[in-house]
């Protein structure tokens, strides 16, 4: 009797530890279940579940991200059918044949449309496997992309609309970072050089044009970069540019006194405009020369009040007053003056 009541004592024993012990396992198991819930309703992120086929079967939005409706209409389906997912995509296509191969993937981004708007996933998963190693579905969370990715196309269309206008301005405009490199160059100033805008990109002038030429326009660049004093219409002739004259203007491009990332640089070629103005110049320096030597006086009057606006020489001497005391004033005027009493 005793041996048998030690052996129930024993036993008693034994299953009141086994109690404690399962208790103590169920209690873990709680708390590792309200922490997930806990980090889950914590996450912006969404969480999905797929069968053996990839066809959704549950899912779990604490933040409501996808309307309960689409939640519902997604259960059963797969990812091709509820979204707009083009299997000729090299990404999606790699996303499929992970998913066939049960391989984990990350960051795969697809749209679907809803009530006639886009809206952006980038979704991770990982394949799940029972116990004795069968393939029973994915798990993984997705993530609502939608305004970043809209942003980006509005950067990317307003990035697009720069190009295209700064590539069809008749000028050239360039940006050059802190050592002088090109970060851009327009068509029309690569054009304008004979290169493609390509050749450019982090070059320094030295190696474009060679050490002497590169270096003294480099030297300017830097010079503003450096004083973040602009250089305003200045006058040159880019020995790049054959027989021709421009106009420079380099403006340090920072937000603060402490940042000369880069320089903009805008050159306008100015040749037609300046032969323009050295014809015009000979022009009235040669008419100048005929009017006062003309041995008869000659002058000129503005008909809307009769004032004077040119003399030779000649008549200023009959006058007797200098060029400078005649032009603005009337006949009436000249003659009222004392000097021409003479």
């Amino acid at each position: 009797v005793i041996e048998r009541t030690s052996k129930l004592d024993a036993s008693n024993a034994a299953l009141q530890q086994e109690n404690i012990e399962r208790q103590r396992i169920e209690e873990s198991l709680r708390e590792s279940e309200a922490r997930f819930q806990d980090f889950a309703k914590s996450a912006s992120d969404w969480f999905w579940e797929t069968d053996t086929n990839h066809r959704f079967k549950s899912f779990f939005d604490p933040q409501n991200m996808i309307p309960a409706a689409e939640r519902h209409d997604h259960l059963g389906k797969t990812r091709q059918e509820i979204a707009n997912v083009n299997l000729n995509d090299e990404q999606s296509r790699q996303n499929w044949e992970d998913m066939n191969a049960h391989r984990p993937f990350r960051n795969f981004q697809y749209t679907y449309t809803l009530d006639g708007s886009d809206y952006y996933l980038s979704i991770n998963g990982r394949p799940v496997f029972d116990i004795q190693g069968n393939f029973t579905g994915y798990r993984g969370t997705g993530t609502d992309v939608t305004r970043q990715v809209r942003l980006e196309k509005k950067l990317s269309a307003q990035s697009t609309l720069l190009s295209s206008i700064l590539d069809n301005l008749p000028v050239h405009v360039s940006l050059l970072n802190s050592d002088g490199r090109y970060i851009f160059i327009n068509k029309y100033g690569a054009d304008k050089i004979g290169r493609a805008t390509v050749d450019f990109k982090g070059k320094l002038d030295e190696e474009l044009f060679g050490p002497k030429d590169g270096a003294n326009f480099r030297s300017l660049a830097m010079e503003v970069m450096q004083s973040r004093v602009p250089l305003v219409n200045a006058t040159i002739q880019p020995v790049h540019w054959t027989d021709s004259e421009a106009l420079l203007n380099i403006v340090p491009m920072a937000g603060s006194e402490d940042d000369s990332s880069s320089v903009l640089v805008v050159a306008q070629d100015i040749t037609d405009l300046s032969r323009a103005q050295a014809a015009i110049r000979e022009r009235e320096a040669l008419l100048n020369a005929i009017v006062e030597h003309i041995p008869a006086f000659l002058t000129l009057l503005r008909v809307s009040d009769s004032t004077f606006q040119l003399t030779n020489e000649r008549f200023n001497q009959i006058i007797g007053l200098d060029k400078d005391d005649i032009v603005g004033l009337t006949d009436a005027d000249v003659h009222k003056t004392p000097k021409t009493c003479k």
